[in-house]
């Protein structure tokens, strides 16, 4: 189940209402380690390196000019560490925004 509410958090941290394109994945991996990859990646301009730490924390939020709580990635990456899992952001190759992949075992 705790798996389903991250599927539900991801794409609400205020990407979807906010960009053009996105693009949200779900997918079956064959590692050792994980089982199951979620995947979500926008147009947006990104999130500056230095801030990625800072807003997995509640109460932090990326864009400060929109309106929120500061708490959706806070929620991702404390449910992905509950179950065992890896959470890991980097720029979209595709889109060209940002890239949250969520490894799951």
């Amino acid at each position: 189940m705790r798996s389903l509410e991250i599927c539900w958090t991801m794409p609400r941290s205020g990407v979807i209402s906010r960009y053009r394109s996105v693009w949200f994945g779900l997918k079956k991996e064959k590692s050792a380690k994980f089982s199951l990859l979620l995947q979500i990646e926008d147009d947006g301009p990104g999130i500056p390196e230095a801030k990625l730490v800072e807003i997995l924390q509640r109460g932090v939020r990326a864009d400060e000019h929109m309106q929120g709580h500061g708490i959706g990635m806070a929620v991702v990456s404390e449910l992905t560490a509950l179950l065992g899992g890896q959470l890991s952001a980097s720029t979209s190759e595709t889109l060209g925004g940002m890239k949250w992949q969520v490894y799951l075992p």
